[in-house]
């Protein structure tokens, strides 16, 4: 070969394989660019597709806050057209059915109304207060079975809620079924002791007013409840209950002891009042009869005591009633009232009650020291018997004179009758024949004591 060809063979044979590489980078390029058209069209289509999902949940937002408007709307205006309308835009919406059947059980549909809760309750079945309030509307239409049965189901999905147990109680409890309702009554106090009063007021009337009965019913192991028990009882006349439950009681503040001493004076139960007042048993100290409180004045006179020691005459600008320290009988004050006008004669001034015995004499001494008096009713005085319906007068003294000097010892006997359990001593003014009957002038009193005559 020559040197010529074989130079062409060369060529040649360059020119082919430089051909080859050529038509491969030409494939390439070629699915590379069929490959971003797919990815493109893809981008396009997720695009599309979040903008159909984005435009979707839009509309779903739409309608269901325009559901919840109809249905706030239609609840607070009491329509039942706009609910409707949220109950056919979102029927899968729990809220919309419970609001419209409020509305409808507020508008005496009660078919209805039911049929709204039970939507509701389907679709939101962990709803203890939808199946509360659908237990109710059962009850509404005396169907008892349905209310137990809603109620039951409203209890065990809040077992701790007194609530949906207290109105299991009230339907068991009308429905006769004593010791149920009773139980659920009680565990619902046990969460909410603002239905204690409720619930003691239930056993009551259920048990004919029988303590014994109520209480093994009611429980009573937290002072709470026995304090609310010790007023019921005292408010209804079981007085000796009343004592015993304050005595079993850890604690009680001045407040309710207060209240509870007054609720036994109102009704003529002295000695347990005076008991409660004292602390009874439960403080260790018998009840010391019979005695002044603070017969001497050296402790301040309260205008809050409502109970035993001494009570001073309210809401009478006429009469001034004040401890003093400059004019004293013994020890280190007495006590001054000051008459400057007009007052009802018959009112105390001052007063206190003192616990005796049936079928006893006693004395009554005390000090007195008056100054410049006028008056056509002069200071006295009296003791009575406030153990019945109405006072009986005892014993009363001589008007107290228009001046003294000094101070001048009194002494007063009565005998107390066979029912006689307390008396009140008091200082009041006479009758006056005209009126009005002013009164002018000073009255210092101390030393008050009283002993049984043998």
């Amino acid at each position: 070969m020559s040197a010529r060809s074989f130079y062409l063979a060369f060529n040649f044979s360059s020119e082919l394989k430089s051909v080859e590489p050529i038509e491969s980078r030409a494939g390439l390029d070629a699915a590379l660019k069929k490959g971003a058209a797919l990815q493109k069209a893809l981008r396009i289509l997720c695009g599309l597709l979040f903008i159909l999902i984005f435009c979707a949940a839009i509309w779903a937002s739409i309608k269901v806050g325009f559901s919840r408007l109809f249905s706030y709307y239609g609840e607070g205006q009491t329509l039942d057209q706009p609910l409707l309308l949220a109950v056919q835009m979102t029927p899968g919406d729990p809220e919309a059915h419970y609001l419209r059947a409020r509305v409808l059980e507020d508008a005496g549909n009660l078919s209805e109304a039911i049929k709204e809760f039970e939507q509701a309750v389907s679709l939101r079945p962990s709803d203890y207060v939808m199946w509360q309030e659908l237990g109710l509307a059962h009850d509404r239409v005396n169907d008892e079975q349905g209310a137990v049965s809603a109620l039951t189901e409203s209890v065990r999905l809040a077992p701790f809620y007194s609530q949906p147990r207290w109105q299991l109680g009230n339907i068991l409890f009308r429905a006769g079924r004593y010791e149920e309702a009773f139980a659920e009554m009680r565990r619902a106090v046990m969460n909410d002791s603002m239905l204690l009063p409720n619930f003691i007021d239930l056993t009551w009337g259920a048990y004919r007013g029988d303590t014994v009965a109520m209480e093994q019913v009611i429980r009573p192991e937290r002072d709470e409840w026995r304090l609310a028990l010790a007023k019921f009882y005292a408010a209804h006349g079981k007085f000796s209950e009343a004592t015993g439950m304050v005595k079993s009681l850890h604690e009680l503040s001045a407040s309710d002891r207060q209240l509870l001493v007054s609720m036994l004076l109102k009704g003529k139960q002295f000695h347990a009042a005076y008991d409660v007042m004292s602390g009874g048993a439960s403080a260790g100290s018998p009840v010391q009869m019979p005695t002044f409180l603070n017969g001497g004045f050296e402790d301040r006179v309260s205008l809050e005591e409502q109970s035993f020691g001494w009570q001073i005459a309210r809401n009478s600008p006429a009469i001034a009633i004040s401890q003093d320290g400059s004019q004293h009988h013994s020890g280190s004050y007495s006590l001054r009232v000051e008459w400057n006008g007009d007052s009802p004669a018959d009112t105390p001034a001052l007063s206190q009650i003192i616990l005796t015995e049936p079928n006893k004499r006693y004395v009554i001494k005390f000090a007195v020291r008056t100054e410049k008096i006028v008056s056509g009713g002069l200071p006295i005085m009296a003791v009575s018997d406030i153990t019945g319906n109405e006072n009986r007068a005892l014993v009363q003294s001589k008007p107290l004179p228009q001046n003294t000097e000094g101070w001048t010892e009194y002494s007063l006997e009565f005998t107390t009758g066979a029912a006689t359990e307390a008396v009140l001593v008091t200082l009041r003014r006479e009758a006056c024949t005209t009126a009005p009957c002013p009164a002018f002038g000073k009255v210092w009193l101390d030393d008050f004591e009283i002993q049984k005559v043998n």
